[in-house]
């Protein structure tokens, strides 16, 4: 069993913390725990894809263990931007004389293997509309989208 995983990120220009579960089920129809908020999003998938049950879409979605249990999804640092450390986030290059940290405004989605083409196509489009439907207090725009590929190496030392 190989322990390397794929992970497609959203970049987006807000703290994704505040809506990374809604949009995992927007875009997959998974969640990794049924809130009222994400639950009108897995629906959402369902009826749009036209499935019963998104594991019949997407069973190639990994749950990695996390600070906050198994889950799907996970908010990624975006290049480019910095946090303050008081919630305020800037592009880089912006004149700042303070603390910078990791600005995390983007929203990785595990996969056990690496998505389609097609896959990956239907991902970007529901994200660009996930934007538009969003009900969360600030508005969500994505900026682009990655592939990462973690690998997991294993060296035998002599003991």
């Amino acid at each position: 069993m190989s322990d390397d995983y794929y992970v497609f990120i959203i970049d987006t220009d807000s703290y994704s913390g505040n809506f990374e579960r809604a949009m995992c089920g927007y875009l997959t129809g998974i969640q990794n725990e049924s809130t009222s908020r994400t639950d009108k999003y897995v629906d959402l998938f369902m009826q749009e894809m036209n499935v019963e049950e998104p594991y019949e879409y997407n069973e190639h979605i990994l749950f990695m263990s996390g600070d906050f249990g198994e889950s799907p999804v996970e908010i990624f640092s975006t290049p480019g931007f910095f946090n303050d450390g008081h919630g305020g986030h800037y592009k880089d290059g912006t004149e700042y004389s303070g603390n910078k940290y990791p600005a995390y405004q983007s929203v990785g989605i595990f996969m056990d293997r690496k998505p389609t083409d097609e896959e990956i196509k239907i991902l970007k489009e529901r994200a660009n509309k996930f934007q538009l439907l969003n009900d969360y207090h600030e508005t969500i725009k994505v900026l682009g989208f990655r592939l990462i590929q973690r690998i997991t190496t294993e060296v035998e030392i002599v003991i």
